[in-house]
């Protein structure tokens, strides 16, 4: 047993040990409520930067998709409804746009900006112009977003803008060519030319290039105009402005096929068969019952489609199936081949160069050989291997947001 006098001291040495870590746990606990009152200043900087920062992006995404909507409508009617028609082009833009929100508030006509032309830096170097749709919010532009957290530490109201363009990029090839073909017009040694103009050296057919649309036809010419074509004598072939051809075209999936049954199965549905500006296609005999019996069987398929003046309206579908892409060949190629090598009284086969590719919506059923319908723009893809041709003459459209 220990002696009572070191058992005395032991206890006041514990009972001091005890003192000074007790003054230690308080000296820490003082220690981490300053850490705590740093840390949480940070948390609310970082809260305030999150939030705020989150405020901006959401309103720039809602901003962004107006602007893209925007430039993609006004596009599309400068694409397929009337190229010519910029003012309705615009209007379209703008009444998709307004339809949307930039963090619950309407864009407002002042908020918008469009104009139609020139392209941005950066745009695809195929030709076609561009739809150019802004929006702003802040500043002058509207009410500016809201900040809530960056409040404590300064921060104010902030602005922020989006913008996007769309362009209108012509096109030079479709995998969905009907086998109808008309001749492109040219020029009339005497007189004018008119669908009633027959091609006979030394009337002269300049084609269209990338830089004028030749002797050839128009859009600002053609587009809206309500044709009558006949069909021409394969077997006596000759060049007339408002005759057509039937083509023998490729399918996809069509080797097994007879001749009439390709055909038929052309005139009624895609070919998935490219055709491009450039190439040759062949004639096939006539087939006046086939495609009579073709065409009356599209406008059964949409009978309440017609056509208002500017567009399709009444169709069942996106885009109706009495919209039919046709070719407008070369009429000097097309003469100098049969006047020389008349077609083979099989077939009637017999060359014909691609020089355009136009839409044609069927107006009214076929009730004889004749075929009515309206001139039209048409989407149509761009093949880099095929030529180019200008803006004037370019039927085949296609629409792509480009910024």
């Amino acid at each position: 047993m220990l002696p009572s006098h070191v058992v005395t001291a032991a206890r006041r040495f514990r009972l001091a040990d005890r003192r000074r870590v007790g003054r230690g746990v308080r000296r820490e606990r003082g220690a981490v409520l300053v850490h705590a009152a740093v840390a949480m200043t940070g948390l609310l900087a970082f809260s305030a930067l999150t939030i705020d920062l989150g405020t901006v992006w959401v309103a720039r995404a809602q901003a962004q998709n107006a602007v893209d909507a925007a430039a993609l409508a006004g596009a599309v009617s400068l694409a397929y409804v009337d190229p010519s028609n910029v003012d309705a082009a615009v209007a379209s833009a703008r009444a998709i746009g307004q339809t949307h929100a930039i963090w619950g508030d309407a864009i407002a006509p002042g908020l918008m900006t469009v104009t139609a032309g020139s392209c941005p830096a950066g745009a695809p170097s195929i030709t076609g112009d561009c739809l150019n749709v802004a929006v702003e919010r802040g500043g002058a532009a509207g009410a500016p977003l809201p900040v809530f957290f960056s409040r404590i530490f300064g921060g104010t109201p902030t602005r922020m803008r989006a913008s996007a363009s769309a362009k209108v990029m012509l096109g030079n090839s479709s995998p969905c060519v009907h086998p109808v073909a008309i001749p492109d017009s040219w020029i009339e040694t005497t007189g004018t030319w008119s669908y009633a103009s027959r091609f006979v050296p030394p009337d002269r057919y300049t084609p269209p290039d990338p830089s004028s649309a030749g002797s050839g036809h128009t859009v600002v010419e053609m587009n809206g105009q309500m044709i009558t074509i006949d069909r021409g004598h394969i077997d006596t072939p000759e060049v007339l402005g408002d005759n057509y051809y039937s083509l023998d075209l490729p399918r996809v999936g069509g080797e097994a096929l007879s001749l009439d049954d390709r055909y038929l199965d052309n005139m009624t549905s895609c070919t998935g068969q490219p055709v491009s500006i450039g190439d040759t296609v062949y004639t096939m005999g006539a087939h006046q019952i086939l495609t009579q019996q073709a065409v009356n069987q599209l406008v059964a398929m949409d009978p309440g489609a017609t056509w208002d003046g500017s567009k399709v309206v009444g169709s069942l579908y996106g885009v109706s199936p009495r919209i039919i892409q046709i070719v407008l060949y070369d009429p000097a190629e097309f003469y100098a081949a049969v006047s020389v090598t008349p077609p083979a009284p099989e077939e009637y086969r017999a060359p014909m160069r691609v020089r355009n590719i136009i839409g044609f919506f069927i107006a009214q059923p076929m009730d004889s050989a004749s075929m009515t319908g309206v001139v039209m723009p048409v989407p149509g893809n761009f093949d880099q291997a095929a030529p180019s041709i200008s803006q004037d003459a370019a039927f085949m459209r296609s629409v792509a947001l480009v910024r």
